[in-house]
C-alpha cells in the first residue's frame, strides 16, 4: 500500500477498540493491519529503554487529562514540585523560616526553642473574663474591685495575669482553685501566674504584688 493510497483513507477523531490501524512492519515494510485494542495493550506494556537516575524541573510526566477525556498529554515535573508544595503546606508546619501557625496544636516529646517565645496577650479592659485561650491577660482596671473570673483550662495549662494600667484595682475568682479562693490586683505591676490541673483546678504558682485570699 503507497502513501499516496493512505491518503485517500478518510479521517475520523475518535475510534473504537475493534477499528483497525495500518502499520508498515518494521521487518519488510509490509502494510499490516492491527486492531486499536492490541495496540493500546502493546503500547501501555511497552518498557522505557533507559532508566534516568535523577529527575529535573524540565522533565516531562505523562498523564491523561481528566479535563479534556482522558486525553493523554504531558506535565512538567517543575509544576508537580509547585502544585504538591503549596497542597503540603497547608498541612504541614515548615522546619526553617517564618511560620504563622493557627488552631491548637499538640507537641509530644521534649520540645527546645532557641529564639524567643512571644506570647501576644489577651487586653482585657474593666470587668470580664480572663481568658484561657491565650497564656497572658493585661489587665486595665477602670474601677474599684471589678469582678476577674478565669474558667477552668487544660491540665499543665499556666496563665499569667498582668495589672498593665491601674484605674482602680480587680479581683480575679476561678471557677475552681486550690489554695486560695481569690487574687486582688491593686497596683500597676500586680501579677500572678497559675497552673491549672484537672484535678486541683487553678494553682498559684508565683505572685509579684498580687494579694491572695485563702
Amino acid at each position: 500500500m503507497q502513501l499516496e493510497e493512505i491518503k485517500k483513507f478518510q479521517t475520523t477523531t475518535t475510534a473504537a477498540s475493534t477499528d483497525l490501524l495500518v502499520i508498515a512492519k518494521a521487518d519488510s515494510k509490509t502494510p499490516k493491519a492491527i486492531t486499536v485494542a492490541n495496540f493500546l495493550a502493546d503500547a501501555q506494556g511497552a518498557e522505557f529503554d533507559t532508566n534516568k537516575a535523577s529527575i529535573a524541573n524540565g522533565d516531562k510526566i505523562a498523564i491523561l487529562d481528566s479535563a479534556a477525556t482522558d486525553a493523554p498529554k504531558h506535565i512538567l515535573w517543575s509544576l508537580i514540585k509547585s502544585t504538591l508544595t503549596t497542597a503540603f503546606d497547608l498541612l504541614y508546619v515548615g522546619l526553617t523560616g517564618n511560620q504563622t501557625v493557627a488552631g491548637n496544636k499538640t507537641l509530644s516529646g521534649v520540645t527546645t526553642l532557641s529564639g524567643a517565645l512571644i506570647l501576644t496577650p489577651q487586653l482585657l479592659s474593666g470587668a470580664g473574663a480572663v481568658n484561657v485561650t491565650t497564656a497572658v491577660t493585661a489587665y486595665t482596671s477602670t474601677g474599684g474591685a471589678e469582678a476577674l473570673t478565669l474558667a477552668d483550662g487544660t491540665a499543665g495549662q499556666r496563665k499569667t495575669i498582668i495589672h498593665e494600667v491601674d484605674g482602680g484595682s480587680g479581683v480575679l475568682t476561678p471557677t475552681t482553685a486550690t489554695g486560695f479562693t481569690t487574687i486582688t490586683f491593686t497596683n500597676v505591676g500586680d501579677s500572678a501566674t497559675l497552673v491549672f490541673l484537672a484535678t486541683r483546678g487553678w494553682m498559684i504558682e508565683s505572685l509579684n504584688g498580687a494579694v491572695a485570699a485563702p
